[in-house]
This record gives structure tokens, C-alpha cells and sequence, in this order.
């Protein structure tokens, strides 16, 4: 595309999605309409990611690095799900606390922290 930079031509590699949050925030909406067809698991049909990269297309014809195939959509989801998980772990930890706006609030010197990571 003519939007590439010269170093992202010269480089036979492909280039990587970049996520914005509002990316982010548009694919879990997008995936949330269609929650039902994925059951308990959350584990949407490869079709559903491909309708997903679609949709992000047309919301935002300006993306910033490599394209948001239905792949990248797949990758993306699995990971905000394995964070999503990794936050309900730490709230049910004993010692811990979390707020959306200060997350756990402790640094990795915490003693808390050391303990929970062992």
C-alpha cells in the first residue's frame, strides 16, 4: 500500500496490528453481539473473527500498522481473555485489591506481590 513507510516496504516481513484501546473496546463489543454463538467458553467460530476484522475495517479505515486480519482478531481476543482472567485471579487472592482506575496498586517489590508469584 502506498501508506507504508520506506522501512516497512524493504521488509519482507509482515508488518504487526497495532491496537488502540478504541480497537480494542470496538472488537470485545463487536464479539459481545455475537456472544451467543460462542456458548460458556467464549470460543467464537474462526467466521466470526473474519466478520470481526471486517467490522474494524469499516470503523476505522486508518489503522495503524499491519492489518487486523481474523487471525490478529483471534490472537487479540485470547490474550484480553487471558488478562480478564488474570485480573478475577488477583481479586479473589487473598491480600489483594483492584480498581479499574489504580489496577492492583502495588509494585513487584511488594511483599504481597512476591508471595503471589511464587
Amino acid at each position: 500500500p502506498a501508506d507504508l513507510s520506506d522501512v516497512e516496504k524493504s521488509n519482507p516481513r509482515k508488518v504487526l496490528a497495532k491496537w488502540t484501546e478504541e480497537e480494542g473496546c470496538a472488537l470485545v463489543l463487536y464479539l459481545q453481539e455475537n456472544a451467543a454463538v460462542a456458548g460458556d467458553g467464549l470460543n467464537f467460530p474462526k467466521k466470526y473473527f473474519n466478520s470481526a476484522s471486517q467490522h474494524l475495517k469499516k470503523k476505522f479505515p486508518n489503522q495503524h500498522g499491519g492489518e487486523k486480519t481474523d487471525s490478529m482478531c483471534s490472537s487479540k481476543w485470547t490474550i484480553l481473555r487471558e488478562e480478564y482472567s488474570a485480573v478475577v485471579d488477583l481479586k479473589k487472592a487473598s491480600g489483594f485489591t483492584w480498581t479499574d482506575e489504580h489496577g492492583a496498586g502495588m509494585t513487584s517489590c511488594d511483599t504481597v506481590w512476591k508471595e503471589y508469584v511464587k
